[in-house]
């Protein structure tokens, strides 16, 4: 019987004075092709049990019909080379098959299932398996003795009976480590035991493997193939719902009281899965989404904003920022994008989110449905060969079980530099990783240009950074720019979305500043004009917009909004949107001015709708934009200064419309990612908004014209006076 080098070399049976190629056990005087028990005299292929006039190709469904030996001869025969071989090791051989010189025992692997009795079992829950009956696990067993590791599988409906197949999977963590083996939650796997049938109710192939450690831990083809097992689901007389399995404890490394953990799943060949908790030898039970929730929140990463807290908790994404949909596909729901978000916070940080329609980063329990292995073999204890399933150390390719997130960032705004990633240059890469709803790593790097090769994928500088998830949704902390992004799952199956593009507003060069800032330091009027007055529709009192007068003073355009109640900006936003009538590009609104307050302090900005796409505040630094706002001076409401430089257009103050809106949802809906920044005519979240109704200002030439008729008028007359004092 094969076993895994490690554990054979570890207790000393191999080319020393133990058991293999020295006085022990194989070619030598020993068991094996010597006077011992394989093709010598003894019970393999010789006069004994296997091949020769004993159990096995003797008959008996399947192949695996096996008869109790009488236990006398039996130990007499174990108990003879059981002395020789503590004689030949000198006393100091571990006696390893008998527990105080007496045999222990055991499960028999012949589907007649008798000696399970009296053996405790564990149900699972009946139901759970889709519509397929044959792979609903319905109760499970476990049982050790001194040689063999047995377990007992039981379904709803008959094993092995479905045409397209059933796999049947024991993951088994061998060492009680999960930092060694095959990823799964609560466990590491060192061994699997794949079990393949089909049809005809009878085990076509039963095979265990070993984790390569080499490996990565979700490389699903790390596991080789070690040898044949002892497997029956058969009977007689009739197709069963019940399998047994038996795997020698040499071969997995273990003795009888070494702890261990094992899974049970099984497949059928068209997407029906079942699988139970993760069990251990006292049939204790941990549910897979206790240990998944357990180690999600040990890998999510923690990072405080201003508005957004990467923590796994998605209030604040609701209540700060625009959320995007994106379209419904018809591909792996794990990596089906229902809707994201990016949101940059007035300290310059920005935080990038995404909704998936199953689970995020579900990634796979497994690499296939199938079983690596689904021939046919003549009996079990058969070291399998190349041919039959190939090793992995020779290179064949890693077989991924994650899913991943690639956000690509263009922060300098230049599609010409970085790497080019669907129509923008990405400096910055932010990648994540993960499985069975669990982050295994979260990274931001930085492109790094390859002359000799265009567009290579040439990313240096990777630095974690903070990210968390819950069942369906992800927050990280990134870097601001313009954005591409996508989820790739396990599968290779892809969902992305439009790129984001956030043209960035430089100051000419040849601009130069105004009153010693930007933004200038405007003087509010003392008279308006009445543009609108709205109708009473019964909205909360601070938001609900009652008229809207104007002012210009040939570099500003000054709004006063009048609210029926005091207007609260630390949690609303007020302002107007501008239609240039003149646009020959038909776009309808092309400036917003409105209150802005994304910390503690009250802005009064000016946005350009930029591209057809987005507002774009034009503010070069917050600071100075202080004063181009009044909170409820004088009257219940907000008066703005808009800077007719940054419209965008020149300012028709006659024929140009504006209308007023408000919103008690967000403090700076036209800021970064926030409610309104993508729609033209704000509509998420919006509370009041006024028709669209022309300034009708009068224009400066238009106003000076009557003051000068006046004055000419007033003139002439005084001189007619003077001329002709005495004339009545």
């Amino acid at each position: 019987m094969s076993s895994s080098k490690k554990s054979r070399e570890a207790q000393g049976f191999t080319n020393g004075n133990g058991l293999t190629n020295g006085n022990g056990l194989t070619n030598g005087n020993g068991l094996t092709n010597g006077n011992g028990l394989t093709n010598g005299n003894g019970l393999t292929n010789g006069n004994g049990l296997i091949n020769g006039g004993g159990l096995q190709s003797s008959g008996g469904f399947g192949g695996y019909s096996h008869i109790e030996l009488e236990g006398k001869s039996n130990v007499a025969r174990i108990s003879v080379i059981a002395i020789l071989i503590a004689i030949l090791l000198g006393g100091g051989c571990v006696y390893y098959l008998w527990d105080q010189g007496e045999v222990v025992p055991g499960v028999m692997i012949d589907g007649t299932f008798e000696d399970w009795t009296g053996i405790d079992t564990n149900s699972d829950e009946s139901g759970d398996a889709g519509p397929n009956d044959n792979i609903d696990i319905i109760e499970t067993g476990v049982t050790i003795d001194n040689v063999y590791l047995s377990f007992l599988v039981s379904m709803k409906e008959p094993l092995f009976t479905t045409q397209d197949g059933t796999t049947i999977r024991i993951l088994i963590d061998s060492d009680n480590n999960p930092a060694t083996g095959y990823s799964y939650p609560c466990m590491g796997a060192d061994h699997l035991i794949e079990i393949y049938g089909e049809g005809n109710g009878v085990v076509s192939t039963s095979l265990l493997y070993v984790f390569d450690d080499s490996r990565e831990k979700d490389d699903w083809n790390g596991f080789y193939g070690l040898t044949t097992l002892k497997a029956n689901a058969t009977t007689p007389g009739l197709v069963s719902t019940t399998m047994e399995l038996q795997v020698a404890n040499f071969d997995l490394g273990i003795d009888a009281e070494s702890g261990l953990k094992f899974v049970i799943a099984a497949f059928d060949g068209n997407g029906n899965s079942d699988s139970t908790n993760v069990i251990d030898l006292s049939r204790n039970e941990e549910s897979q989404d206790a240990c998944i929730s357990s180690e999600r929140e040990e890998a999510n990463g923690q990072h405080t904003g201003t508005k957004i807290v990467v923590d796994g908790n998605f209030d604040d994404w609701e209540q700060n920022a625009f959320l995007k949909s994106d379209s419904d596909d018809s591909l792996n729901a794990n990596a089906d994008i229902v809707r994201y978000a990016n949101l940059t916070e007035d300290s310059g940080e920005t935080f990038y989110y995404i909704n998936v329609e199953g689970e995020m980063l579900g990634g796979a329990l497994f690499g296939s449905e199938s079983a690596k292995n689904t021939g046919k073999f003549p009996g079990y204890d058969i070291t399998l060969s190349d041919e039959q399933v190939p090793k992995v150390e020779g290179g064949a390719p890693a077989l991924s079980n994650k899913d991943q997130i690639f956000v690509f960032i263009d922060s300098d705004h230049d599609v010409s530099t970085g790497y080019m990633s669907n129509s923008i240059g990405a400096d910055k890469l932010i990648e994540i990783r993960g499985h069975y709803g669990v982050i295994t790593s979260s990274t931001i790097s930085n492109y790094n240009p390859n002359p000799e090769i265009e567009n290579d994928w040439n990313w240096i500088g990777e630095t974690n950074t903070p990210a968390a998830n819950d069942e369906d949704e992800i927050e990280i902390l990134g870097v601001r720019g313009d954005y591409y992004l996508y989820v790739l799952s396990w599968d290779s199956d892809k969902d992305d979305i439009e790129p984001e593009i956030y043209n960035k507003i430089d100051l000419p060069d040849n601009e130069t500043a105004k009153d010693g800032s930007r933004a200038g330091s405007p003087t509010f009027p003392s008279s308006w004009t009445l543009v609108v007055d709205d109708d009473d529709e019964a909205l909360a009192t601070d938001i609900e917009i009652d008229t809207v007068h104007a002012a210009w003073d040939g570099e500003y355009l000054f709004v006063k909004i009048t609210t029926e109640t005091a207007f609260d900006i630390t949690d609303s936003t007020m302002g107007i949107i501008i239609d240039d009538v003149d646009d020959a590009n038909g776009v309808k609104y092309m400036a917003a001015c409105s209150s802005s307050r994304p910390g503690s302090t009250s802005y009064g900005f000016t946005y350009q709708w930029v591209g057809n796409a987005v507002w774009v505040d034009q503010s070069s630094d917050d600071s100075d934009y202080t004063d181009h706002i009044k909170v409820n001076d004088g009257h219940h409401g907000i008066q703005l200064a808009c800077d007719k430089d940054e419209l965008g257009f020149t300012l028709d103050l006659v024929n140009d419309k504006i209308r007023a809106v408000s919103t008690d949802a967000d403090p700076d809906a036209f800021g970064d990612t926030s409610f309104w920044q993508l729609q033209n005519v704000p509509s998420n979240s919006l509370d009041d908004i006024t028709d669209a109704t022309a300034l009708g200002i009068p224009e400066f030439s238009s106003l000076l014209m009557p003051v000068a008729s006046v004055l000419l008028i007033t003139g002439y007359n005084h001189r007619l006076k003077k001329k002709y004092p005495q004339q009545h």
